[in-house]
């Protein structure tokens, strides 16, 4: 099962010329349960070239996700222009003793990002699309901007898990008066869409935050220091509420027998988006209903085989390296020579390199960070997206067309979020599930995303959000 990462938090801006100097504090909530805080600060930046402007933002979480106690550090370091275009974005990330740093620098016409955890050093060059309003981050998207009621923005922004630039949107929606401790607010409320989360953000004027709303289910409220702060310390107590629980699909009936179920045919209410319905041999989707969300009829036949022919490039695209699976280096090509040594074919490759992932990975599900496959080689614990990153790249540098797939499987009688693999052989597509044994992958898997490593994280956004109805299963 997936441990859940939480999305990074991001504060949209309201309109308004130029950042102002402060300090703010929020608390983290997923209804009554306090997750973290989070603390934001705005400067002049002196001593940084050019000068402009510096916004710091530390985000600390604490959760329990399938019986492990989780907690996250990110902090940003963002700095500005005098013209508010971003100039440099440094991102560092820590859990479990684990630490993550993305460092980005912006140009005319592309970002340079390197992301490092110890020597694990990951660099590349993002082009800026011509005509584009890039921001380091969402928290800096209207800045400078005036945005009536009613009027959107569209924007780039870097997402520092992915490594890439995607697109999103901040719509001023309207004015409102909120109250809250005892004080009342004049404020924009702004709706933030991009391809990771959705956010609607309370704001004053002179951009301090009052209350967030992001999916799926958690809430940032304007608090005092000492009430953000509150209740969490170095020695914090174990959380009550198990997160992951929490935010599991909910179920109208069971599967009597998921791990060896063959056939599933059930309803699924509240996919947020039309990427998330995929389809093939082995998984047929049909949208039933649309409207805010989608309303989608799967049905899995785990035994389906049928053929599926890969063109050139899609071939080169399935073995190519990329931010979190390393084909080619050297340790990577090392360690999956040595395990298919004897076998024959492919089938026989993606067996022996299952049965090593499974039997060589131990389960440590407080690691609250994504992690490349050289990383999880090197240090053989995870959880199934850690599996799943190393299983792909073996797979791939033994020259085996390879993808990582995320979406739901049926676990202590829910569904729950789940990474795994498929691989390409005799012509036909091989679902791997390396965080369970060699054999039968039940038809339990539904499958939301396939492709790179990084492309697992947009199944975020479908967290929270799910319905599901049994429908027929055998």
């Amino acid at each position: 099962m997936s441990e859940l990462v939480l999305p990074p938090v991001s504060l949209a801006a309201p309109a308004r010329r130029k950042p102002v100097a402060g300090e703010w504090w929020m608390g983290v909530y997923l209804g009554e349960s306090k997750l973290g805080h989070v603390q934001i600060t705005v400067a002049p930046a002196r001593g940084l070239r050019g000068g402009g402007y510096r916004i710091r933002t530390t985000t600390w979480t604490r959760a329990l996700a399938l019986g492990y106690v989780q907690e996250q550090r990110v902090e940003v370091d963002e700095h500005l222009s005098r013209d508010l275009r971003p100039v440099t974005l440094k991102v560092h990330m820590g859990s479990a003793g684990k630490q993550v740093e993305v460092k980005a620098r912006f140009h005319e016409t592309v970002v340079e990002v390197e992301r490092r955890a110890q020597d694990d050093v990951v660099r590349k060059s993002l082009p800026i699309p011509e005509g584009a309003h890039l921001v380091a981050d969402v928290e800096s998207a209207l800045l400078g901007h005036a945005v009536a009621p009613g009027e959107s923005l569209h924007y780039f922004f870097l997402n520092t898990v992915t490594l890439s630039l995607e697109e999103a949107t901040a719509r001023v929606v309207r004015r409102e008066r909120v109250r809250h401790d005892g004080e009342e607010y004049d404020t924009v409320v702004v709706q933030t869409t991009s391809p990771t989360v959705d956010a609607t953000s309370w704001l004053l004027d002179d951009g301090q935050p009052v209350k967030m709303v992001m999916h799926p289910g958690i809430t940032l409220v304007r608090e005092s220091r000492e009430k953000a702060l509150s209740g969490f310390d170095d020695r914090a107590s174990e959380p009550i509420r198990d997160l992951a629980e929490q935010l599991a699909v909910q179920m109208e009936g069971s599967i009597t027998a998921p791990e060896s179920t063959r056939f599933l045919r059930l309803r699924l209410r509240g996919l947020p988006e039309r990427r998330f319905v995929l389809s093939d041999a082995r998984q047929v989707a049909r949208i039933v209903e649309e409207g805010d969300a989608l309303t989608v009829e799967y049905t899995v036949d785990a035994t389906a085989a049928h053929p599926a022919p890969l063109t050139p490039a899609e071939r080169a695209a399935l073995l190519a390296p990329s931010a979190y699976l390393q084909v080619t280096h050297p340790d990577i090509q090392a360690k999956a020579t040595e395990i298919v040594a004897g076998a024959t074919s492919d089938d026989a490759r993606i067996q022996a390199l299952w049965a090593w992932v499974h039997g060589n990975l131990r389960i440590q599900g407080d690691i609250g960070l994504p992690r490349t496959a050289l990383d999880v080689l090197r240090e053989p614990v995870g959880m199934c997206r850690d599996y799943a990153t190393l299983y792909a790249a073996l797979a791939r540098a033994v020259g085996i067309p390879t993808r990582v797939c995320a979406g739901i499987v049926y676990f202590r009688d829910r569904f729950y979020y789940h990474a795994w693999a498929e691989s390409y052989a005799e012509g036909c597509w091989v679902p791997v599930d390396p965080t369970v044994a060699p054999g039968f992958v039940d038809a339990t898997h539904i499958k939301f995303t396939q492709g790179d490593a990084a492309t697992m994280y947009g199944a975020v956004k479908s967290i929270g959000r799910l319905h599901a109805t049994i429908l027929e299963q055998r």
